[in-house]
Formats: C-alpha cells, structure tokens, sequence
C-alpha cells in the first residue's frame, strides 16, 4: 500500500525558470525516501502543450526516477489546465495521504515529513502547509514579502487548527479528497477560493502544519509583477462586476475603491511583517510604492476586463 502520493502540477513549468523545478524534484524524492514507506510521485502535464518524454527528460535529468519505494508516474491530459492537473493527479494517486505541490517551489527538507506528522491524528483530513516568499536576499523581494499573498517564514510549531489553505501546498487523505475536488469554472481564475469554502462548509477538519514549508518566489521580472497584479485584477472582475462590455460602468468604481482598499490591506501587512522579511526603516517607502504599484495594476484588470474579456487570461499567463 503506498503511503503518501505527491501530486506536482507542471503549468507553472517555465524553461528560464528550470533551477526551481528542478530543486523541487530533487528536494521531495529526498524527502519520499527518507519516509521509510512506499511513495509516488506524480506529475501531471497538458499533453497539448508539452511532450511527455520532454517532461520525463527533465525530470530524469534531475535524478529522479523510478525505484524501490519511489515510484514516478507521469499522467498527461488533454487540454486542461492548473487546478484540473491537481484533480488528474489527485484522481489517479494511490496513497493513504495526497500532497499537492506546485512545479515552480521549492519546499524545505522538513515539509513531507511534517505532513505526514499532523496525518497521525486520525481524525484530520486535511493538512494546509506554510508557504512563504523567498529567497530574501534582495530589496526587491523584501519588499514584496512584506505586503504580498504569503505570510513571513514561520518557526517550528506543532499543527495547530487550519483557516485555509494555498493550491501549493496542501494534502489530503484521499477518501477525503475523492470527495471533493477543486472546482473548475470558466467564469473564474482563481477557484482554490470557493475550494477552501467548499471544505469548510462541509465541515472537514484541518489542520496547519508549520513546518511543512516552502519557498515560492516573488515575481521574477518586472512583466511578471504586472501578469500578477493583472490576474488578481481579471479574477476580481469577475466576482464582483462580470464580464460584459456594459459593465465597465460598474467596473471602473470598483477598481477605484479597491485601490484604497488594496493599500489598507497591504499597509497592514508591511506594518506586521517589515522586520521579519529583513526590511530596514530607510527601505520602507520603497516597500509602499511597490506594493501601490501592485494596487495599481490589480485596479488596473479590474477595470478593463469588461471590455477585454479572456485577454488577460489568455495573454498574461504567468
């Protein structure tokens, strides 16, 4: 019976970007061998986009490969994307516990090892990790460290009750996740949100493992920041105002209040996290303006989605 299934996502796979993919392989077949148990590794790739033997060409080239106690399967699909790879992986897996990575983090030496600690309750079903921006070593990823999506690096802790959870880094026992799946809607782009309040709302007990963490780098170019922002912009768009070219009246004063909204949120942030992400004093304006620089752009996509509709999408993929 194989114990744990790690389940890697490759559509956030770029080329330039290989050295993270790359460790990230490497990092949790370490980590699957050192369990002491039967594990997989599954990668799940669109096979309109990629060629299998490309994808196991990198992967071998990592070192990665088949054997005793690790297994590597590799599972193309047609013509789906993100959250639909981590449903083919999650479909096909065949370990007590599911853990979902993505394809460009890089998760630390104690992540599937704390995982699979918080699963020796038997009553959890679900085990959210601690996702965390870095490297640290610029004043460009200080500083979106300090306002951005993931909370600073956290010290070692026992679990502790779970209040969500990152598509990157999360796991399942999988009689619980045959139940349930992330959504897929076209309407939307980012569905890990109605997927935590569908786990919720059924009542599944989680828990966060502190220890379980990785590193997800802050976007790498200024073209990326703008593809973020955008995104984020398009996905609110759609939540709030819809897509009809008629809507933009109504997009227009949304995006404009989420500006102000935007920077309140993202001024608390700075304000909890600018010692813990290794910013100085001096170095805190240049954290304000990049983080209204990202208002900005997100007010941005918010605005014109109504008239441009699966343009950002489409065009401004990370």
């Amino acid at each position: 019976m194989t114990f744990v299934s790690v389940c890697v996502e490759w559509d956030n796979f770029k080329p330039s970007r290989a050295h993270r993919p790359r460790a990230m392989l490497q990092s949790i077949d370490r980590q699957a061998a050192a369990l002491g148990r039967p594990a997989e590794i599954i990668i799940t790739f669109n096979s309109e986009e990629v060629a299998k033997d490309d994808v196991e060409s990198f992967v071998e080239g990592a070192g990665v490969r088949p054997r005793p106690g690790v297994d590597v399967r590799y599972e193309g699909r047609d013509g789906i994307e993100y959250h639909q790879l981590k449903n083919a992986g999650g479909d096909v897996a065949n370990g007590e516990i599911v853990a979902f990575i993505d394809s460009d983090v890089v998760p630390e030496d104690t992540w599937l090892a704390a995982i699979a600690e918080a699963f020796e309750d038997p009553d959890v079903e679900v085990v959210s990790g601690a996702t965390y921006t870095g490297p640290l070593d610029s004043l460009y990823n200080r500083c979106v460290a300090s306002f951005w999506r993931f909370e600073p690096r956290p010290d070692d802790a026992p679990p502790e009750t779970g209040r969500g959870f990152w598509s990157n880094n999360v796991a399942f026992r999988r009689e619980t996740f045959a139940k349930h799946h992330w959504p897929v809607d076209p309407r939307i782009r980012d569905e890990n949100v109605d997927f935590n309040r569908n786990i919720t709302a059924a009542g599944v007990r989680m828990v966060h493992a502190p220890k379980a963490r990785l590193e997800h780098s802050p976007p790498i170019s200024a073209g990326h920041f703008v593809r973020y922002g955008l995104s984020d912009g398009f996905n609110r768009a759609l939540r709030r105002v819809g897509r009809s070219p008629a809507l933009v009246v109504l997009a227009i004063p949304v995006a404009l209040a989420a500006i102000v909204t935007d920077m309140a949120r993202f001024g608390s942030k700075i304000a909890r996290r600018w010692r813990r992400v290794g910013l100085r004093p001096a170095e805190l304006p240049a954290a304000v303006g990049l983080a209204l620089c990202m208002a900005l752009v997100t007010a941005a996509g918010c605005a014109i989605t109504p008239l441009t509709g699966d343009l950002i999408p489409n065009r401004f993929q990370f």
